[in-house]
């Protein structure tokens, strides 16, 4: 089909149809939003689309929001995915069993909606191969959340794949969908000539006194234009008051449907208020609705037009004509229509609970049952949606003398609707549910929903005694797990700004009170926010003396706060468990917080091929899952690796970006770790006197950038930059502020910056012994500052003219550089060491191979051994787009086969910063293979299509 012999009904829209075309016939995947007011020929679009992706053999896959199924979780999803039922047996068990249970078939534990994203991704990317596939979703502002937030994640995903994704919605739902990556198109209306040839060929009997009639009033809405007149004979023209577009369809369908007789007006009544399109439910509900209508209820509506009946799917000929007829209908029909539902449901409770809720005219205890264990099940499969509105609809039906109940169901709609990031939601059902009850856990439970929503000042000391004084309430009450989620409530917030060592003590004597053992993984969390220093030795204890099987049950607790204590191995072993958790559950919002405190664990051990993709992985995610502070946090981290590796126009932008979105919200923790990289990206570039200032602000506690702990992790850096611009009498003075007492524990950070400080603020005698003494220390886990510690040495010496001594620091401060990518000190140690007379090759950069982050992981995973499955899983990618991925890496890393990665990623990449490209082009994940590598490409499918 081409453009020049599109149908009637779209005219004037060659334009949007070149856009699809395109579309359908380009490289890879892609997509496009239509986005335009009803009638204005969105459908109409999708419809020619089919026929053209049809008409070059691609499988087509269609889904239509129905405003009653909104609330029914997935049932877009069930639309879209019910062709493809034979191939759920294809993906692996806990997807399968999570797509069963996520469309009723199967029960199970409480799932992610993102293990169902994967596994949609998955199907749809089975079935593109070899002949491409359109995904057509059509009123989109009607689909299900759960369904919206799995299309909104395969449409970022769809780039490496011969996937078109075409959807339609009206004004104002588009964000979703935008904020995935899909180019939207807003349709317009059609001109007067255009409008003109419309009518004059659907309508072609139409007098000239009505055409114009017709022409003004639908102003150029494709569907008014072909509708209005088939009622445009009951409206006298010039009487008609002008209402909005839709009103008047609607009432235009409404006349239509009352040309039918009572019988059939009733069966379509029944019709709309189905939540599916299932010809024998709807036929079921009509013989118990509408008493006399016959074997063939619909038949009379199908005659006429109003209703279409295919492959047992009945629809109204129009969305606009299904809640037309809904709205106009009488209340009390829709009350039966839906009792008649719930008889014919009795066997799905969830669809069920929701129709006896529409058929209750007054508030039922027996029915808010219902919905109560409705959104339980909702929640079960990941609908968090469709889990807040079966609660806020269980709290109106509870009876009004019930208000413990009623609160207890519209406190626990705004907990879920705060975890699924709608703050306002989220404020207007827990102040519904303020006034009615004044039960202490209830108090509680409201202070920690006023914590998120409004959380002030990050350290004022009133409000983290508050939140320590609920604690305590509810531990006096029993209520032990909401005593826990006070008291980490307040020890975020006292991480967050420090609130004073008083405030600090007050909580952890509430924290005292809980009755729990010491290394309880809940209250070592907590205390690693509260008080590293005091509680890093209990933590550090904890995790080393973990079992294997105990790392799932403990690391999600401990993680929370273990990145604040240090780097080990055993610390690296809970954050890989708790990420491969993460991922086998699906909990994509984790993830973000997970991978960033991973990315600043391999930055202290200076391993760049974890930080490297582990940061570009939480920016991604946060992006997606929509947690700015945590893409900060993560972006942050991006920066430091950028600076510490000599890219410091890199480390800039990254750190600006960062702060523009923490600074508003004077998030300290981050704006602290901003400055720090910025005073660390100086350092490398030798600008000592900025890395001074901007090392300087941490320090400051009027400063946003001031955190009573983080801070200190700056020392070393700040005494460094201090000692090459003649400010060590100021160094010394903000050290001896920080300073901790005899008999004061030190977190690990601090205690490695103190180490590093100390023969930079010493005196000059004292000096050399402190440089023996912090080099004699254990900084095996801290290479960059062991390296950078040898190089200031050898540095030391050689000033003074100790030249013979000067080598040996010096040579091995260049080697460990070199070896952990650390350019700027390596070239600085080659300098040092031309100096003292020692001819010095300048270092050599090992071949850069130009991956990007995600495709340095995808290499590292299927150099462990793991499939292309088992990579998809982990990083929620389709398998054929990490085959897609291989196929690039292949011959950028010189190999052939699989089985080379291992020795290809140690040898081309000796040093892990080096094989890494960090620029924007080097970010992307649509990179194009080199000319002339195509056979190299055939050569390798072998080794990369392991599945």
């Amino acid at each position: 089909m081409t453009v020049d012999s599109e149908p009637s009904d779209l005219i004037g829209r060659d334009e949007e149809m070149s856009a699809i075309i395109a579309m359908l016939r380009g490289d890879g995947g892609s997509g496009l939003l239509l986005v335009g007011a009803a009638g204005i020929g969105k459908s109409a679009l999708l419809h020619a689309a089919s026929r053209v992706a049809v008409g070059d053999s691609r499988m087509v896959l269609r889904a239509a929001g129905v405003q009653s199924e909104a609330r029914v979780p997935f049932a877009g999803l069930h639309q879209l995915l019910y062709p493809l039922t034979d191939r759920f047996g294809l993906l692996p068990p806990p997807q399968r069993k999570a797509l069963l249970a996520a469309f009723g078939y199967a029960d199970g534990p409480a799932l992610q909606v993102f293990v169902i994203a994967i596994a949609t991704l998955e199907l749809l990317a089975d079935a593109a191969a070899g002949r491409g596939l359109l995904v057509a979703v059509d009123d989109l502002h009607w689909i299900d959340d759960a369904t919206a937030q799995v299309l909104g994640f395969v449409a970022r995903r769809i780039a490496s794949e011969p996937i078109a994704l075409l959807a339609a919605t009206r004004p104002g739902f588009e964000d979703l969908f935008t904020a995935a990556g899909l180019p939207a198109r807003t349709l317009r209306p059609l001109r007067r000539a255009q409008a003109e040839r419309l009518v004059r060929l659907r309508h072609p009997d139409l007098d000239k006194r009505w055409r114009g009639w017709v022409l003004e009033h639908a102003e150029g809405n494709p569907l008014a234009l072909a509708e209005l007149p088939l009622t445009a004979s009951a409206c006298q023209p010039g009487a008609e008051v002008r209402v909005p577009l839709t009103a008047r369809l609607e009432r235009s369908f409404t006349a239509r449907v009352a040309g039918l007789g009572p019988t059939a007006r009733s069966a379509v009544v029944v019709a709309a208020a189905a939540d599916s399109n299932d010809f024998a439910e709807i036929a079921a509900a009509v013989t118990i609705a509408v008493p006399g209508s016959g074997a063939d209820p619909l038949r009379p509506a199908v005659d006429a037009g109003v209703l279409v009946v295919s492959q047992a799917e009945v629809r109204f000929e129009h969305p606009l004509m299904r809640s037309a007829v809904y709205q106009s209908a009488d209340a009390d029909l829709r009350r039966r229509a839906h009792a008649a539902f719930a008889q014919v449901l009795d066997a799905q409770p969830e669809r069920r609970a929701w129709h006896l809720a529409a058929a209750a005219p007054v508030p039922d205890e027996a029915v808010a049952a219902q919905l109560e264990l409705a959104a339980e099940s909702a929640a079960r499969r990941g609908a968090g949606t469709a889990s807040v509105a079966a609660w806020e609809q269980a709290a109106n039906l509870t009876p009004r003398a019930d208000r413990e109940r009623r609160a207890g169901r519209l406190l626990r709609a705004a907990e879920l609707a705060l975890e699924l990031g709608r703050p306002e939601q989220a404020r207007e059902l827990a102040g519904s549910a303020e006034p009615l009850s004044s039960a202490p856990s209830y108090l509680a439970r409201l202070t920690l929903i006023r914590e998120a929503l409004s959380p002030g000042v990050p350290g004022d000391p009133l409000r983290v005694r508050i939140l320590a004084d609920l604690a305590s309430e509810m531990i006096d009450a029993g209520q032990t797990d909401l005593s826990f989620r006070l008291v980490l409530a307040a020890a975020v917030r006292v991480w967050s700004a420090d609130p004073g060592p008083a405030t600090r003590d007050y909580l952890i004597a509430a924290m005292a009170r809980l009755p729990v053992s010491p290394d309880d993984p809940r209250l070592l969390a907590a205390g690693g926010f509260v008080d590293p220093a005091r509680y890093g030795d209990l933590i550090t204890r904890r995790i080393a003396g973990l079992r294997p099987d105990q790392l799932d049950a403990a690391a999600g607790e401990l993680a929370m706060s273990i990145h604040l204590v240090g780097a080990d191995q055993a610390i690296n072993a809970v954050q890989l468990a708790v990420v491969d958790g993460a991922r086998r559950e699906g909990k994509l919002t984790a993830l973000p917080r997970m991978a960033t405190q991973q990315t600043w664990n391999a930055i202290a051990l200076a391993d760049w091929q974890v930080a490297v993709p582990a940061a570009d992985e939480a920016v991604r995610l946060a992006i997606e899952t929509r947690q700015p502070m945590w893409q900060a946090a993560a972006m942050t981290g991006q920066a430091m690796i950028a600076g510490m590796r000599g890219d410091d126009t890199d480390a800039e932008r990254l750190a600006q970006h960062a702060e523009a979105i923490v600074l508003p919200a004077r998030i300290s923790a981050v704006l602290c770790g901003i400055q720090f990289a910025r005073g660390v990206t100086a350092i490398a570039a030798g600008r000592y006197d900025e890395a001074f200032d901007q090392l300087r602000r941490v320090f400051d506690r009027a400063d946003p950038s001031y955190q009573a702990v983080q801070s200190t992790w700056a020392l070393g850096d700040l005494a460094e930059a201090a000692t090459h611009t003649g400010r060590v009498a100021e160094a010394r003075e903000i050290g001896a502020a920080f300073q901790p007492g005899e008999l004061d524990s030190v977190a690990p950070w601090t205690r490695v910056a103190l180490i590093y400080a100390a023969p930079f603020l010493a005196e000059d005698d004292a000096a050399e012994a402190e440089f023996r003494r912090a080099l004699a220390a254990n900084l095996v886990r801290w290479p960059a500052y062991r390296a950078r510690l040898l190089l200031e040495y050898g540095s030391w010496l050689r000033r003074r003219y100790r030249v013979a001594q000067a080598r040996g620091p010096l040579r091995t401060a260049r080697q460990v550089c070199v070896a952990h990518g650390l350019l700027p000190w390596a070239e600085r140690a080659r300098r040092e060491l031309r100096a003292t007379g020692e001819a010095d090759e300048e270092p050599r950069t090992p071949q850069r191979i130009s991956l990007s982050p995600q495709e340095l992981q995808i290499a590292q995973l299927a150099a462990g051994g793991l499939s292309n499955r088992e990579i998809a899983e982990r990083l929620y990618l389709s398998h054929r787009t990490v085959g897609s991925h291989l196929y690039r890496i292949f011959p950028k890393l010189g190999i052939t086969s699989r089985i080379q990665l291992p020795s290809a990623l140690a040898t081309a990449d000796a040093s892990p910063a080096a094989g890494l490209d960090l620029s924007r082009e080097g970010r992307s994940e649509a990179l194009v293979t080199e000319p002339g590598q195509a056979g190299l490409r055939d050569v390798a499918r072998a080794g990369v299509d392991r599945q």
